[in-house]
């Protein structure tokens, strides 16, 4: 997501440590952290209100200061207690809007398996650090005043402690800590995965996390201002991918979104971070399979009775031996619990076993795409929330394959749709016929997805003389209808009516069709959702039950900076969905629509949901709940027209709604909900997704979807 950061309201604490009081060493760390301060003043962040902590080797030091000087900046001690004081003492006296924090040293993954990183006063005695997520959750702190977007740059080690074979304690300081405040956004990205060592370049003296993200941030034509945290995830992913090919690094970066929202609950959606050694992750790569496998099968053998150490397992995962230990287990083991435990866990090796060929296939595959995979099992509703695909892929064998249904190979077959790729036809167990029809079936349900739209524009706050249809087919092109009509009720529904039929004379063999109603505030109390479609064999059917229905707001197109924050929050919803399921803002009774107002443009949920009914037009436009929302730019509302018989399990059916599956179809979801009798039938759904919208030059002088 790129947020718009002001520079002057930035303030940075930049970090790096070539010298630990235990001996060790990191040169270059010092070099990246001015290369990092360099960046910000380039983007043109104040000298003093950027942090420059650094503990520099001493053929270095005089460079580092002559450097800092040069961008105006000081050079700080980098001891554990000056760093504490710097955020507990500092930052909470500052005001500001957005914080960055870049730090370059030694890490370790400590015996709690949490982040870890080494102070310059770590010693032999006493290996003093700072934990990542302490420091996080500070940051986070209500003690913390401002800086709700926050950026953290970390590259540093995440190996396991013991792998460190030292037999010196590690101690940790300890962040106050009262409660999280809402509305804050953290990103963070991280140079290597838990269990994983970061690279280090000797020869030319700086970290290759720190050279890939810095030679994207500031390139030679200029700063990245703001910082693009998905995109700068997305180009370092790519380079240690090449680097990873040619046998450069084995390091895989990780990107980290943690979210605060106004409730105050929590959201944290984190990819990569599989806690595994080195050591493991080349027996996973030498069996054919992933790391985070021989990760499940470790804990899948010392979940029960059987205890088999980690090493053993390793091996067997080596040596491609994991059928003979289990036969060794089953020879060793005494009593009905130990062997049911081996035949437990050798189930679970098949499922692995079964995956593997598509988790190393697919392992691009982003959260997004994922998400399809609510489409295909056998009830949505209890489908629990998955983000990583060994996960998805291990739940959806478990349901089993006896034909071309079996939710894994549905999902496969949409994995190969998106990507482009396809799996060798052996892997899906099927002959050549049920296997194309089986790519066939999904071929026409993901077209579906992105089926065919038709925008029924009702002008104005009183009924039209006139009532145009925009028709937007599968492929994206547009075609317009305009029926003439008396200007009432009855005529508009004559109109609607008729274009209903032209869409379906001009979409035969095409997949179903979904309404929008381009209306104003006011004629969202005529509730287009009931009105009816009628012809002579099926007599009147309710529009709402019968086809994906959704609202547009016709106020928003006609007011230029309303149009202007709803583009920019389209492209950060974009964005933010591509890697984490869709947040939604819940707005609590009062309804009050400053309030309202206030909390759309301190989030960046994708969709506003009213959990207290906004009723019919309050008054002005400026006093009514949903246009409290729509103005601020919220593409995606959602209310009900009338109170649940349970709150709860109605938020529960639309949290549902929201983010089990993919988020564009959330339209055609609605419409099984309208049909059913639960707590959500009177759901109604503002959705302005751009694709849905035609051009309305014609209309207002202007294009919709590029103004």
């Amino acid at each position: 997501m790129t947020v718009d950061m002001d520079p002057a309201g930035t303030f940075a604490v930049v970090i790096g440590i070539e010298r630990y009081d235990a001996g060790w060493s990191l040169d270059g760390a010092a070099r990246d952290a001015l290369r990092a301060a360099a960046w910000l003043r380039a983007a043109g962040v104040p000298a003093d209100r950027i942090r420059l902590t650094v503990d520099a080797l001493p053929d270095n030091e005089d460079d580092v200061r002559r450097d800092a000087a040069e961008l105006g900046l000081s050079v700080r001690e980098a001891t554990r207690d000056d760093i504490i004081d710097l955020f507990t003492k500092e930052l909470t006296e500052i005001d500001g809007c957005h914080l960055v924090v870049f730090w370059s040293g030694h890490g370790v993954l400590d015996d709690g398996y949490a982040r870890a990183l080494f102070t310059a006063d770590a010693h032999t005695v006493d290996q003093r650090t700072v934990r990542v997520d302490e420091l996080l959750g500070f940051l986070r702190d209500k003690e913390i005043r401002g800086f709700h977007d926050q950026v953290v740059i970390i590259d540093a080690c995440a190996n396991f402690a013991a792998d460190m074979k030292s037999r010196t304690s590690r101690t940790h300081a300890t962040f106050p800590v009262s409660r999280p405040r809402p509305g804050v956004r953290q990103f963070v990205l991280y140079a290597a995965a838990q269990g994983e060592i970061a690279g280090h370049n000797q020869a030319a003296k700086h970290g290759e996390f720190s050279d890939a993200v810095l030679g994207v941030l500031h390139p030679g034509e200029g700063p990245q201002w703001p910082p693009d945290m998905p995109g700068l995830s997305a180009s370092v992913a790519a380079k240690f991918e090449r680097l990873r090919e040619t046998g450069q690094t084995r390091a895989n970066p990780v990107y980290l979104s943690r979210n605060t929202g106004w409730t105050g609950s929590e959201v944290q959606c984190e990819y990569g971070g599989i806690p595994v050694s080195g050591d493991s992750r080349q027996a996973a790569d030498e069996a054919g399979m992933t790391a985070s496998q021989l990760r499940r099968m470790i804990h899948a053998f010392n979940a029960g009775p059987l205890q088999v150490g980690a090493e053993r397992v390793a091996d067997a995962f080596r040596r491609r031996a994991m059928d003979q230990l289990f036969s060794e287990l089953a020879t060793e083991a005494k009593g009905d619990d130990r062997r049911l435990a081996v035949e437990q866990v050798r189930r679970h090796w098949r499922l692995q076993r079964r995956i593997a060929e598509p988790l190393l296939h697919f392992r691009a595959v982003p959260p997004r795409q994922l998400r399809a995979y609510y489409d295909v099992v056998p009830d949505r509703q209890l489908a629990p929330q998955l983000i990583e695909l060994d996960e998805v892929l291990e739940h959806l064998a478990e349901f089993g394959e006896a034909d071309e249904s079996a939710p894994l190979l549905r999902f496969v077959a949409r994995l190969e749709l998106f990507t482009g790729t396809s799996l060798e036809a052996d892997w899906f167990g099927l002959s050549p016929a049920r296997l194309e029809h089986l790519r066939a079936v999904e071929r026409r349900a993901v077209s579906a997805g992105s089926g065919c739209h038709l925008v029924l524009h009702l002008s104005g706050d009183q009924w039209p003389e006139e009532v145009s249809g925009y028709l937007r087919r599968c492929g994206g092109e547009w075609a317009k209808q305009t029926i003439p009509c008396p200007a009432s009720r009855t005529g508009a529904l004559g109109a609607v009516n008729s274009l209903i039929t032209w869409a379906h004379e001009s979409l035969a063999g095409e997949p179903a069709l979904t309404l929008g109603f381009l209306v104003s505030r006011a004629r969202f109390d005529d509730v287009p959702e009931r009105w009816t479609y009628v012809d002579e064999m099926s007599g009147e059917l309710s529009l709402g039950e019968e086809y994906p229905l959704v609202l547009h707001s016709g106020d928003r197109i006609r007011v230029p900076r309303a149009r202007v924050w709803w583009r920019e929050r389209l492209r950060q919803i974009a964005d933010d969905i591509e890697l984490a399921a869709p947040e939604i803002l819940w707005i609590d009774a009062p309804l009050d629509a400053r309030a309202i107002t206030k909390a759309v443009r301190g989030t960046n949920a994708a969709c506003v949901v009213f959990t207290d009914v906004p009723g019919p037009l309050r008054g002005t436009l400026p006093g009514d709940p949903i246009v409290a929302a729509i103005n601020p730019g919220a593409p995606y509302v959602i209310w009900l027209d009338e109170p649940p018989a349970d709150w709860a399990l109605a938020k529960a059916e639309i949290a549902a709604l929201v983010r089990n599956g993919a988020f564009d179809g959330v339209p055609a979801r609605t419409l099984r909900i309208r049909q059913d009798a639960g707590p959500c039938t009177g759901i109604r759904v503002l959705w302005d997704d751009q694709e849905l919208l035609p051009k309305f030059g014609q209309l207002t002088g202007i294009d919709v979807r590029t103004a």
